[in-house]
């Protein structure tokens, strides 16, 4: 277990250091991710095998072996993981929400719903962070239309998060109807689409965040749907 818990930390360790490497000089710490992640579901996976079906600290575990599995971007054994240490421990709220995660990353919308809803009836007070994860994984998988009611929950939740604004708005635009009348085909704008931007700008006026919000309205803007900028 011990070696499992270390391997974790090596992963994590080479996690933070990818955010900050050049693209092309990514393949090493990709590589030390790999290995680190390798090594953790091997080591967990014989602490395993080593406890009793009994041993209180065997959800533990699980859970961390769903972290490990997760590294490797082995979403359906994560997700198996962490459903193992949820029928050992069902009142643990973090698995639901990892388990949701994994399932959206799967295209299993629903069940990741049901998992994230029982995170957020367990730990009501991180429901915005939920529903903003949810929609940030779909978004991340190219789910625009699925995306759009989770983002809509976690910016009701918490209506100060930019990054939830701004997905919120570039799923609604990806997800625009489009109407012919005559020769002419003319974008029907989601409702929504606008304030989703607004709120982005005007909570990082000077950041990336507000800058790529800025873009999105001066796209829908240059497509003539008849918006008044502010």
């Amino acid at each position: 277990y011990d070696a499992g818990i270390a391997a974790i930390e090596q992963m994590k360790a080479a996690q933070t250091k990818l955010a900050s490497t050049p693209k092309e000089q990514q393949d090493p710490v990709k590589a030390q991710i790999t290995q680190a992640g390798g090594t953790a579901v091997t080591e967990l996976s014989a602490a395993l095998e080593l406890e009793k079906p009994e041993d209180p600290n065997r959800s533990i575990v699980l859970s961390r072996l769903g972290e490990a599995y997760e590294s490797m971007s082995k979403w359906q054994e994560a997700a198996d993981t962490y459903q193992k240490a949820i029928a050992l421990k069902p009142d643990t709220a973090a698995n639901y929400n990892n388990l949701g995660n994994d399932l959206a990353k799967l295209g299993k919308v629903d069940d990741a719903r049901t998992a994230y809803q029982k995170y957020v009836e367990l730990n009501p007070a991180d429901a915005a962070l939920a529903w903003r994860n949810f929609g940030t994984v779909l978004y991340n998988s190219n789910r625009m239309k699925e995306s759009i009611e989770p983002l809509q929950k976690a910016t009701t939740l918490d209506p100060k998060n930019a990054t939830a604004w701004l997905l919120l708005g570039i799923a609604l635009v990806n997800t625009m109807e489009f109407k012919t009348e005559g020769d002419k085909i003319t974008p029907v704008m989601q409702p929504g689409t606008v304030e989703a931007y607004q709120h982005a700008i005007d909570l990082d006026p000077n950041g990336p965040i507000g800058a790529q919000a800025k873009q999105g309205l001066d796209s829908l803007t240059a497509m003539g749907v008849g918006i008044t900028m502010r």
